[in-house]
């Protein structure tokens, strides 16, 4: 029953037998833990001669550990609790200790069991590769997703991916693991998406918050891993990103990237290109200053940071115009458009190009299978060696450890070899950002040429008042298309670069 019905009966109750109410006490912490307030509270009260009497809906509700059965055990045996009562019991007399504690012993014992009990449950859930806690973002239980093919006795258990949140947590995690600035993906999915929690009772369904997307990148659920106190198994639901893309999100957070929006940091000045540029001498980042010349035209220039001159800390690496790193860009973006007619033909090669691709991943994904199996196989090996005393259990712990992350990269390609490569969205989209990419930019304000920045380049570095810039993959690949006509009437080669830029993009 609830608190308040409980308090009810028990005021009823009291009324009945003419009991006179001191206080009442209402706690709703568990009793299986000592240290309750409330509790502590009521037992200091009684010591204190306060009352000489507790009723209460039953004994396990008291306690159901033994330190506060003990104390009550004792103030019961000092003549200071005279009675214990509830609603269908009375303890008032010595002969009666015998039950009181035999009631908080099989109280305590209920509660260890039931402990064991959950944690055996916990343990068989995740070597069959089920997440035994709550449903993670971006995923729901079967039986909300009835479209999903799944058979089996843990069908119920089973979590698959939501289809209104799992494609938004999996186009989220994949442009972290691209390097897309965090704040900017954080501003996507509240502004542009509309990304909510979902609701759990009193709690969720509100929007994305910055600390549930960093728990979201630290989690290796989404790449098909379960981490469970300290031990780690293999899932065996739909990853929604691979485990190489995970460890680049993770490598990120050990980098503590900081190139994110201007809008979101507490900048005096607003500068473009500020945290997105590396000194290309001592690799600290780049900043910004305004300049101001005797006719009082204002310069935007960009430096190293490293111009400590109290700490001796200086770069000698010299500074460069905004309008210079401006004009270095847009002679990258340019040379990575293509011609219309070469756009044209390379989208008709495409269609092509992937139903090849995906023709021969069926052996391969046949070949992975039968390596996970094999690697399942060793397992239970292991776990008979060490039932027959032959290995101690350290030993199948760390060996263990080791074949699992063997599994984990399997698993890995197994999940890139079964991936679709039949949809032509993501490779329209490249092309289509590359030959729209100048005009964008020159148009564009401050956070659109960053966010164009995020997408097509990295490891901008300047040196020499020169800027390096590297393409992101598939990117690389129409660089090479638009600097190589001789490629252009040519469909094989085209094929060829294509099929290039596919590897490149799934690798």
């Amino acid at each position: 029953m609830s608190i308040p019905d409980q308090e009810r009966e028990l005021l009823a109750h009291a009324t009945q037998r003419g009991l006179h109410i001191v206080q009442i006490l209402r706690e709703s912490r568990s009793a299986k833990r000592r240290g309750r307030p409330i509790f502590n509270a009521m037992m200091d009260a009684i010591e204190r001669g306060e009352a000489s009497g507790i009723l209460v809906w039953d004994l396990n509700r008291l306690s159901r550990n033994l330190r506060d059965a003990g104390w009550v055990g004792d103030l019961f045996v000092e003549g200071l609790i005279k009675e214990i009562a509830t609603p269908r019991e009375s303890y008032t007399t010595y002969n009666h200790l015998w039950s009181i504690w035999m009631q908080f012993l099989t109280a305590n014992a209920y509660v260890v069991n039931m402990a064991k009990d959950i944690a055996r449950g916990q343990r068989g859930s995740l070597e069959n590769g089920f997440w035994p806690g709550a449903q993670k973002l971006g995923y729901v239980p079967f039986c909300e997703c009835p479209n999903a093919a799944l058979t089996g006795k843990h069908r119920r258990h089973r979590q698959v991916a939501d289809p209104a949140r799992g494609p938004l947590v999996r186009e989220i995690l994949r442009q972290l693991a691209d390097g897309v600035p965090v704040s900017d993906v954080l501003r996507r999915a509240r502004e542009e998406w509309h990304l909510t929690l979902p609701k759990h009772g009193r709690h969720g369904g509100g929007l994305l918050a910055s600390g549930h997307l960093y728990r979201l990148m630290q989690d290796p659920f989404y790449a098909g891993v379960l981490q469970f106190k300290g031990q780690t198994f293999v899932g065996n639901h739909e990853p929604l990103i691979s485990w190489e893309q995970y460890q680049r999100i993770q490598a990120r957070l050990k980098k503590r990237n900081r190139a994110i929006p201007l809008a979101s940091r507490a900048y005096k000045h607003l500068f473009t290109y500020r945290g997105l540029i590396r000194c290309g001498r001592c690799s600290s980042m780049v900043t910004a200053e305004y300049t101001t010349n005797r006719f009082g035209k204002r310069y935007t220039y960009y430096h190293c940071a490293r111009k400590h001159r109290s700490r001796g800390e200086i770069c000698p690496e010299r500074s460069a115009q905004e309008g210079e790193i401006e004009k270095q860009l847009v002679g990258f973006l340019q040379s990575l458009e293509l011609p219309t007619g070469v756009a044209e033909l390379v989208l008709q090669e495409l269609p092509v190009v992937l139903a090849q691709e995906q023709g021969r991943t069926t052996e391969a994904v046949s070949e992975l299978e039968k390596l996970l199996a094999d690697k399942d196989e060793e397992l239970r090996r292991l776990a008979r060696l060490c039932a027959q005393g032959r290995i101690t259990e350290q030993v199948l712990q760390e060996d263990s450890e080791a074949v699992k992350k063997e599994q984990y990269d399997l698993r890995d390609k197994v999940m890139k070899a079964k991936s679709p490569r039949v949809c032509l969205e993501p490779y329209d989209r490249v092309f289509f950002l590359v030959n729209h990419a100048v005009s964008s930019f020159r148009a564009g304000d401050s956070d659109t040429k960053r966010a164009i920045l995020a997408e097509v380049v990295s490891n901008l570095t300047l040196k020499g008042q020169k800027l390096a810039v590297q393409a992101k993959r598939p990117f690389r690949c129409c660089g090479v298309l638009a600097r190589s006509p001789i490629v252009w009437t040519n469909r094989r080669r085209i094929r060829t670069m294509l099929r290039r830029m596919i590897l490149e993009k799934d690798s």
